[in-house]
């Protein structure tokens, strides 16, 4: 999208540059400094600009749609109106429904100085196994008790204990990563013969592109997965089925040293969860944009164009008749829907159990969890949700979804 937005805009003869993470780090850094040294200058450009980067101070911002979090908007929209007399200026391009509701709850969520927490991980192995290997490397070698010392202090190890800590290292002595001499522990040959002629870099770096699987069809390619998305449903001696440019696909073979899936044609109709785009909204954004559409209350700041269009969807949001605090369920030929308005997380956790429970196909936004299940009694479905509610612990659900 940041690609058709610059070339729009290089045919109306207005200097524009490109800013996204698929572009070299060259080009990124000649944009960043125009930015800074230029008077008229418009930059197409993706999240990659949150990063903290100095780029001057900016008259304008032009958000197409909306963003997922009130962080993102607050942040993109401190970036104008730092030049004394200036004013923060900051506006919405909406295109659809979706992306209006949204840009109205993020608005209103700021003006009430409501904003995500920011949530720190108290047990961060993977960042702990990379200063264990970063230490050993930089010293030659470490004791124990050198070691011990990167619990000290440190809000995202303070989960981890010394016994935890200390079985870690004896784990990692037994799988060959490390090798432990007269009490020291240094990195392992099959460590060294792994990651030395790239300098360590993977060892050293926290940061990873996120690897993708490419799906080849009688070696054809089809597309790519995301690993996570693999690693999450893959189950061996299971049938790994998932959706693709439009078909349904039955992984046959996973090369996982190659990342390469090849597969063959499915059935239709054996889909597992489906997740949307990667963009998640949250509980309380969900909840607030159903708010927005129950109520009546007019926003000064939008348009005529989107006032209308806010009017048009609300006048069918009110006969449907749901508002803060209800759950509705929808019964049909093919199944139920569940509308809830309680965000991308709290439904794929309902959604999983759930499926656990019925075993029916399932998919699920910010909104609703839908289930394709036919002839399937109401008051049963009633019941495993009532479970949910009252009969899970958190460890329960943590184990269901893992498993997921």
């Amino acid at each position: 999208m940041a690609e058709k937005v610059a070339n729009t805009i290089s045919n109306m003869r207005i200097h524009s540059r490109l800013h996204h993470s698929s572009i070299s780090k060259l080009y990124r850094e000649q944009t960043e400094c125009l930015l800074q040294k230029e008077n008229e200058l418009m930059v197409a450009c993706t999240s990659t600009m949150e990063l903290g980067i100095d780029v001057g101070d900016l008259d304008l911002i032009l958000q197409y749609n909306a963003p997922n979090t009130v962080s993102s908007f607050l942040q993109r929209l401190g970036r104008t109106g730092r030049r004394e007399g200036k004013t923060a200026h900051y506006e919405f391009l909406i295109v659809n429904k979706e992306a209006l509701l949204k840009s109205i709850a993020l608005v209103e969520l700021a003006r009430r100085q409501w904003v995500e927490s920011v949530h720190f991980p108290l047990n961060s192995y993977h960042v702990l196994i990379q200063q264990v290997f970063s230490i050993i490397r930089e010293n030659d070698g470490a004791s124990q008790f050198q070691l011990l010392q990167l619990l000290k202090f440190r809000q995202n190890f303070s989960g981890i204990s010394k016994e935890q800590f200390i079985h870690l290292l004896e784990e990692m002595v037994s799988n060959n990563y490390l090798a432990l001499v007269d009490g020291k522990y240094f990195l392992s040959d099959k460590l060294d013969e792994k990651f030395a002629r790239k300098n360590y870099l993977e060892i050293c770096s926290v940061f990873e592109t996120v690897k993708e699987f490419t799906v080849k069809h009688q070696n054809r390619d089809i597309g790519s997965l995301d690993s996570w998305f693999v690693n999450i449903y893959y189950k061996e001696n299971e049938p790994f089925i998932f959706v693709l440019n439009g078909l349904v696909w039955k992984g046959i073979e996973i090369d996982f040293n190659r990342y390469i899936i090849h597969v063959q044609e499915a059935e239709k109709g054996a889909i597992p969860i489906w997740q949307g785009s990667g963009q998640k909204i949250s509980f309380e954004i969900a909840q607030q944009i159903l708010l927005i559409s129950s109520s009546y209350e007019d926003y000064p700041y939008i348009d005529q164009d989107a006032s209308r269009k806010l009017k048009e969807y609300r006048t069918n949001f009110h006969y449907f008749g749901m508002k803060p605090g209800m759950v509705i369920i929808e019964e049909d030929s093919k199944g139920y829907t569940i509308y809830t308005f309680a965000g991308d997380m709290v439904n794929y956790t309902l959604a999983t159990l759930l499926r656990e429970y019925t075993g029916a196909e399932i998919k699920t936004d910010y909104q609703k969890v839908k289930l394709k299940i036919e002839d399937y009694p109401y008051n049963l479905l009633e019941k495993y949700i009532e479970k949910i509610k009252y009969g899970r612990s958190i460890l329960d659900i943590k184990e269901i979804y893992r498993g997921y």
